[in-house]
């Protein structure tokens, strides 16, 4: 069983860990100055949710509500629990908490397999390619 923790006031630090992770999954790394400015970012602009399995955190998310739809900006399963299934549960129990019945959206890595083809496990399908300029390559990447 999965529980989602929503926080009130996220620790920076916990939000900074989660998303190293993402960067890492991706092969970019990031000076920890850089990972709490974008915790910083994160929290600011979304609400913030922890993943937990037994009492032990296992990811984070970062969520977006854009009115009409959700938008997941990060979404992220310890490394050491990837290809398990507790990605699939983890996302299940995100979705039952934060947004059953809305219509989700995200922002995936299309070039990495992992990422994508967790997302189509996910029945997420490609729409479309966004381009952008002098932008983060990770900006709002969810994986």
């Amino acid at each position: 069983m999965i529980d989602v923790v929503e926080a009130a006031q996220p620790d920076r630090a916990r939000v900074a860990h989660w998303i190293g992770q993402l960067y890492s999954a991706h092969d970019h790394m990031l000076e920890e100055t850089a990972l709490l400015g974008r915790a910083d970012d994160m929290i600011a602009a979304n609400r913030i949710c922890f993943l937990r399995r037994n009492g032990a955190e296992i990811g984070y998310a970062a969520l977006h509500d854009m009115g009409d739809h959700m938008f997941i900006r990060h979404f992220v399963i310890d490394a050491t629990l990837r290809r398990t299934g507790i990605g699939t549960a983890a996302f299940e129990a995100l979705e039952a908490r934060c947004f059953a019945g809305r219509q989700v959206r995200l922002d995936a890595s299309h070039t990495l397999d992992a990422p994508r083809s967790f997302w189509e496990a996910q029945g997420f399908r490609i729409m479309g390619y966004t381009m952008r300029r002098n932008v983060d390559p990770l900006d709002g990447v969810a994986a």
